[in-house]
Protein backbone atom coordinates (compact mmCIF):
# COMPACT_ATOMS: atom_id res chain seq x y z
CA UNK A 1 0.00 0.00 0.00
CA UNK A 2 3.09 2.10 0.29
CA UNK A 3 2.68 3.19 -3.69
CA UNK A 4 -0.88 4.64 -3.32
CA UNK A 5 0.44 6.52 -0.13
CA UNK A 6 3.40 7.99 -1.96
CA UNK A 7 0.86 9.35 -4.71
CA UNK A 8 -1.27 10.65 -2.60
CA UNK A 9 1.45 12.95 -1.18
CA UNK A 10 3.13 13.59 -4.36
CA UNK A 11 -0.48 14.57 -5.72
CA UNK A 12 -1.34 16.37 -2.67
CA UNK A 13 -4.49 14.39 -2.38
CA UNK A 14 -7.02 14.01 0.87
CA UNK A 15 -7.47 10.78 0.99
CA UNK A 16 -6.99 7.23 -1.02
CA UNK A 17 -10.14 7.64 -2.35
CA UNK A 18 -8.90 10.31 -4.34
CA UNK A 19 -5.72 8.21 -5.28
CA UNK A 20 -8.52 4.87 -6.64
CA UNK A 21 -10.47 7.54 -8.26
CA UNK A 22 -7.36 8.86 -10.26
CA UNK A 23 -6.44 5.72 -10.93
CA UNK A 24 -9.44 4.51 -12.51
CA UNK A 25 -9.60 7.62 -14.83
CA UNK A 26 -6.05 6.72 -16.27
CA UNK A 27 -7.35 3.57 -16.89
CA UNK A 28 -10.22 3.98 -18.50
CA UNK A 29 -8.67 6.70 -20.68
CA UNK A 30 -6.08 4.61 -22.09
CA UNK A 31 -8.17 1.91 -22.49
CA UNK A 32 -10.70 4.04 -24.46
CA UNK A 33 -7.93 5.13 -26.67
CA UNK A 34 -6.80 2.02 -27.56
CA UNK A 35 -10.39 1.18 -28.50
CA UNK A 36 -11.13 4.28 -30.16
CA UNK A 37 -7.60 4.49 -32.41
CA UNK A 38 -8.18 1.84 -35.01
CA UNK A 39 -11.63 3.20 -35.42
CA UNK A 40 -10.64 6.76 -36.24
CA UNK A 41 -7.69 5.68 -38.21
CA UNK A 42 -9.59 3.41 -40.75
CA UNK A 43 -11.60 6.52 -40.90
CA UNK A 44 -8.74 8.70 -42.22
CA UNK A 45 -7.64 5.90 -44.43
CA UNK A 46 -4.54 4.76 -42.42
CA UNK A 47 -3.42 1.35 -42.44
CA UNK A 48 -0.75 -0.39 -42.25
CA UNK A 49 0.74 0.18 -45.27
CA UNK A 50 0.91 4.04 -44.51
CA UNK A 51 4.25 5.98 -44.03
CA UNK A 52 5.42 5.92 -39.94
CA UNK A 53 5.92 9.45 -40.04
CA UNK A 54 2.15 9.95 -41.25
CA UNK A 55 1.39 7.47 -38.68
CA UNK A 56 3.08 9.29 -36.17
CA UNK A 57 1.94 13.11 -37.21
CA UNK A 58 -1.72 11.69 -37.50
CA UNK A 59 -1.18 10.48 -33.88
CA UNK A 60 0.08 13.46 -32.64
CA UNK A 61 -2.83 15.76 -34.31
CA UNK A 62 -5.70 13.50 -33.35
CA UNK A 63 -5.29 10.93 -30.93
CA UNK A 64 -3.30 13.28 -28.15
CA UNK A 65 -5.76 15.87 -28.06
CA UNK A 66 -8.96 12.98 -27.86
CA UNK A 67 -6.55 11.65 -24.49
CA UNK A 68 -6.75 14.43 -23.36
CA UNK A 69 -10.36 15.52 -23.82
CA UNK A 70 -11.14 11.85 -22.36
CA UNK A 71 -9.12 12.52 -19.19
CA UNK A 72 -11.04 15.42 -18.58
CA UNK A 73 -14.05 13.99 -19.25
CA UNK A 74 -13.63 11.02 -16.94
CA UNK A 75 -12.16 13.20 -14.32
CA UNK A 76 -15.82 14.97 -14.61
CA UNK A 77 -17.09 11.61 -13.83
CA UNK A 78 -14.89 10.54 -10.55
CA UNK A 79 -14.97 14.02 -9.30
CA UNK A 80 -11.29 15.16 -10.44
CA UNK A 81 -11.56 17.30 -13.01
CA UNK A 82 -9.78 20.24 -11.38
CA UNK A 83 -6.75 17.39 -10.73
CA UNK A 84 -6.55 16.64 -14.28
CA UNK A 85 -7.29 19.97 -15.50
CA UNK A 86 -4.24 21.58 -13.85
CA UNK A 87 -2.12 18.28 -15.28
CA UNK A 88 -2.95 19.05 -18.82
CA UNK A 89 -2.41 22.52 -18.56
CA UNK A 90 0.75 21.92 -17.11
CA UNK A 91 1.74 19.81 -20.01
CA UNK A 92 0.13 21.87 -22.50
CA UNK A 93 2.42 24.59 -20.86
CA UNK A 94 5.88 22.51 -21.26
CA UNK A 95 4.71 21.27 -24.70
CA UNK A 96 4.86 25.18 -25.88
CA UNK A 97 7.51 25.89 -24.30
CA UNK A 98 9.62 23.26 -26.66
CA UNK A 99 8.11 23.94 -29.78
CA UNK A 100 9.23 27.37 -29.30
CA UNK A 101 12.71 26.86 -29.16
Amino acid sequence: MSILYYLQRKWKLENLMQVFAILCVFTLTGTTVLLLRPLFFDLIGIGSDTKTYVKVASYIVLILPMYQLLLLGYGWVFGQYKFFLSKIKRVTQRASIIFRK
